[in-house]
Order: structure tokens, then sequence, then C-alpha cells
């Protein structure tokens, strides 16, 4: 499997590769009912996709902060059926930011890769990846504000094994 980072807004000073390294799975996820607007729901994937059918975690990952907001928690790429999905883990947390967004990058947001808006700024939820990205080109998960065009928050991956 080549090197891919998934991010959620890096800052320029932060690049990373994906190292082959064991992870483990996080529970299962849950989407809590509170969401920045109606149409994120309409664009993200049910979590039932993901949690009622056999998947692979592809790689995983921890959020960190960029400039001057708070991003925490993990994430995870998972393949189910042949579609891919960034799964935020129970313990997500963005501090506040208008427009949030949920993508992937190579060393920096890709817009391309946009997964949808942030439901939630905290807890589990999922994003399925737009057909066509192959997740294995991205080493980076990023949380991007759209209106500003700036990274909140970027988590370099790790493929799992």
């Amino acid at each position: 499997m080549g090197t891919f980072t998934v991010s959620a807004c890096t800052t320029p000073a932060s690049s990373s590769t994906l190292s082959e390294t064991p992870t483990q799975s996080s529970a299962a996820l849950e989407t809590t009912p509170e969401a920045p607007s109606e149409a994120a729901k309409d664009t993200e994937s049910p979590d039932t996709a993901a949690a009622d059918t056999a998947e692979n975690i592809v790689a995983t990952g921890q959020f960190t902060g960029a400039g001057d907001h708070v991003v925490t928690g993990g994430v995870e790429i998972v393949e189910v059926e042949g579609a891919y999905f960034i799964r935020l883990g129970d313990d997500f947390s963005l501090d506040d930011a208008p427009d949030p967004k949920v993508g992937l990058g190579q060393d920096g947001y890709d817009p391309s890769t946009k997964a949808g808006e942030l439901v939630d700024f905290t807890g589990a939820s999922s994003y399925q990846v737009p057909t066509g990205v192959n997740v294995e080109d991205y080493n980076e998960v990023h949380i991007w504000c759209e209106r500003f065009n700036v990274p909140l928050g970027v988590a370099s991956l790790v493929v799992a094994q």
C-alpha cells in the first residue's frame, strides 16, 4: 500500500507520510443529532453503512489544531464494500469555526477530496470520500474552513496493518 496523509487543515510547516505501524480500531461510530446545518446531514454518508457491514481500517491518525484553533481526537479511514469513509472518533472536538469541511490532503488540503461539511463540533461522525479519490494518494485528514480558506486542524495518517 502506498503512503498517504489524511489531514484536517495542515500548516505549511507540518508534513508527514504514513508509516506502516499496527493500529487498533476505535469504538463503533455514533453521530450526535446536533449539526452546523441541515445540508451537511444530506451529504454525509449514513453511519449505519460502516457499522452494519464488514469494514477494513486503512489508516488512523490524531488531530492537532492549526492556527489559533483547537482540534483534538482520533480519525480513521475505513473501507466498506469498495467505498472509503473518513470516520472521526468519539473523542473528536473542534473549538468553533465557520464553514468547517472534512477532506484529505497530501502535505496540505486538496479541495477535490472534500467529503462534506462537518456535522458536529464534538463526537463521532462519518463522511464518504468522493468516488474516484484514491485514499492512498493522501497522508492527512483536514478540517478546513472553506469560507476563509484556512486550516482548522490536521491529522497525519498512519497506514493500518
